[in-house]
């Protein structure tokens, strides 16, 4: 693990710079925010569906520009564990920074709205981070659904000749789990803690939309502005006018930041992303209290591969005819493969053992059958390959055999972003647990 220092603008509270320990080297990082203004004229709105900055080429409007940054304070916290920057960029944008010792990472955490339309004109808010070292010349990286790496490159698509109207919000792209960018020399990754659009829009840079709030319906089908408030609405005619009441929405959310030297971002954003899309979740009792009666519990006698998670884990319900013979007790298992082909170290298939899902705490059980099925787990996987349709295609494109994970004994080889299904039978089973579950 690498322990991060930083150096701060202490009048803004803006983060300047990353020192790592292992390397002892500066990484010119700053964070930012901005806003675009929203299209509301003539033709296509911005609104709940469509994303339109009020110009096509608008360059983002910061809020840390001269506007704004007499109106900006910041308080330091520090502790053995935590180093915390609270910083109020604005009337209405806040951000905490956190350093925790042992973390690769720089955790940010924004507060915005509400977003004020007193002047009419809506706003759709970007935090920018930037990178002085970093030069990716328009590429960077998305995630699809959590799983594979898209390449993205500026004001481009593979497969068609782009004419490019809107340069700003055509370059915008999902992002689920992580976002990230590198040169040859360095990287930088930004994981989310929920989906938001993204994009790099000039190099070096990485920005990612939290808030939005617009003054016009984009003709989509909702048939109203996006401006969500707490105080909800009015009713609709002929019982009301329809109205929004009350402010503005607030939304927080917590960005983690990763940068270093090499072409890393992928791996990198591999070894946290499911930490922050997933956080841990705290639970509190009172002292003496029966509720949390044990500290830990795992059902794994030892630790699986850094590359492997474990997805599902259930016990499938026997049928009244099971119990009366005494069969052989099921369980549905789903592992995953977290990283993709070439993505550092970890980017090879691995070997697993089931054995060691079923070897502690109260199971005592010999692994019988074990069956591969399919993702849902519906049928088996050799049931589904004999009546599935096969398009007739060139030999490259022919699916490979090698992608199913057939068991070989109790093990089988998992490859780099595959998820396998299995149905595992057990031969003897004596355990004092009533129910299992999904972890």
């Amino acid at each position: 693990m690498v322990d991060f220092l930083t150096k701060l603008n202490l009048f803004r509270g803006q983060l300047k710079g990353v020192l790592s320990f292992d390397s002892d080297r500066v990484t010119g990082i700053s964070q930012d925010f901005g806003y675009y203004t929203s299209y509301a004229g003539q033709g296509q709105k911005s609104g709940a569906y469509i994303f339109r900055p009020n110009e096509t080429k608008q360059e983002l409007k910061l809020l840390t520009s001269e506007e704004f940054s007499s109106r900006t304070s910041s308080q330091i916290y520090q502790s053995r564990l935590v180093s915390e920057i609270q910083t109020r960029v604005s009337p209405w944008v806040k951000s905490v920074t956190r350093i925790k010792k042992g973390a690769p990472y720089i955790e940010f955490e924004y507060t915005v709205g509400p977003i004020p339309i007193e002047d009419g004109i809506g706003k759709e808010v970007v935090v920018r981070y930037s990178s002085k070292e970093m030069y990716n010349d328009g590429v960077f990286y998305s995630d699809s659904n959590g799983r594979e790496f898209v390449k993205r490159r500026l004001s481009h698509r593979p497969t068609w000749d782009l004419i490019e109207y809107q340069p700003v919000a055509g370059n915008f792209f999902p992002v689920n789990a992580a976002i990230y960018a590198q040169d040859i020399h360095s990287y930088m990754t930004v994981l989310t803690d929920r989906s938001q659009g993204g994009t790099s829009l000039k190099n070096g840079t990485l920005d990612l939309m939290v808030h939005r709030r617009t003054v016009a319906d984009d003709s989509r089908g909702v048939g109203e502005a996006m401006n969500e408030t707490d105080g909800g609405m009015t009713p609709y005619p002929p019982f009301g006018k329809n109205e929004r009441q009350g402010e503005g929405l607030v939304v927080t959310g917590t960005h983690r930041i990763l940068a270093g030297r090499g072409t890393n971002g992928a791996a990198m954003a591999r070894s946290q992303m499911d930490q922050a899309f997933s956080s841990v979740q705290l639970f509190f009792a009172p002292k003496n209290s029966q509720i949390l009666r044990s500290g830990s519990f795992s059902m794994i006698q030892n630790d699986l591969p850094p590359n492997v998670m474990l997805i599902t884990f259930m016990k499938l319900p026997k049928s009244m005819n099971e119990v009366e013979a005494n069969l052989s007790s099921r369980y549905l298992v789903r592992l995953g493969h977290q990283y993709s082909k070439g993505e550092g170290p970890l980017g090879k298939a691995v070997k697993i053992d089931m054995k060691i899902l079923f070897e502690k705490h109260h199971i005592k059980s010999i692994v019988e059958v074990i069956e591969e099925k399919t993702l849902s787990g519906n049928q088996s996987r050799e049931s589904w390959e004999n009546k599935r349709f096969h398009w007739q295609t060139s030999s490259q494109m022919q699916p490979s055999s090698s992608t199913a994970c057939t068991p070989d004994g109790t093990t089988f080889l998992l490859l780099p972003m595959k998820i396998c299904t299995f149905e595992v039978k057990l031969l003897a089973l004596t355990t004092n647990v009533s129910t299992m579950g999904r972890l």
